[in-house]
């Protein structure tokens, strides 16, 4: 005769029962903020893109849209992508986040990086001579960028960190 308390049973219905990882849930967040972040910025880069190919008139102002709009449409892309890993990620769908750990890192490392270059070229500006707004500029577009890399390896290291929780919940959870 089954007995309703079977060992077997009892361990299948505590791998159910295993909460999502919060690591990979930040993680995805994070990625989801991003990804509508980048959306939104490339829905402003379209409409001054459109507004400066009709100030430019008829001669330019073509060659400056479909110049402009393939732009958007890279950051569109970027945008979209970490929009969909950041789903995946919350939702338990993604199979591993070994892949959007590394790429997290990576873009994390260059948004960093390019920020911190523009910090230090922003000082360099200033020595010789530049106008103090243009300086200023430079300056939040460097700091903004190395906050978001910043944001990016949190959320790589964070991917990572709850990897293998993740494994083991997915398989708990027969999705695997």
């Amino acid at each position: 005769m089954r007995d309703d308390y079977d060992d077997d049973d009892r361990d299948r219905r505590s791998d159910r029962e295993r909460p999502f990882p919060k690591a990979v849930f930040f993680a995805g967040v994070t990625w989801i903020v991003f990804g509508c972040l980048i959306l939104i910025n490339g829905g402003i880069q379209l409409i001054m893109t459109l507004g400066q190919a009709g100030q430019a008139g008829q001669k330019d102002g073509g060659a400056q849209a479909v110049g402009g709009t393939c732009g958007v449409a890279l950051i569109v892309l970027f945008g979209a992508a970490f929009l969909f890993v950041g789903i995946q990620s919350c939702k338990g769908t993604a199979k591993d986040t070994l892949g959007n750990a590394i790429g997290s890192l990576v873009f994390g490392l260059l948004a960093g990086g390019g920020g911190a270059f523009a910090i230090i070229g922003g000082m360099a500006l200033s020595r010789l001579g530049f106008p103090d707004q243009v300086v200023l500029v430079v300056i939040i577009m460097g700091s903004v960028n190395v906050l978001s890399g910043l944001g990016l390896l949190a959320a790589g290291i964070m991917a990572l960190i709850g990897r293998q929780e993740y494994k083991e919940w997915r398989r708990a959870n027969r999705l695997d």
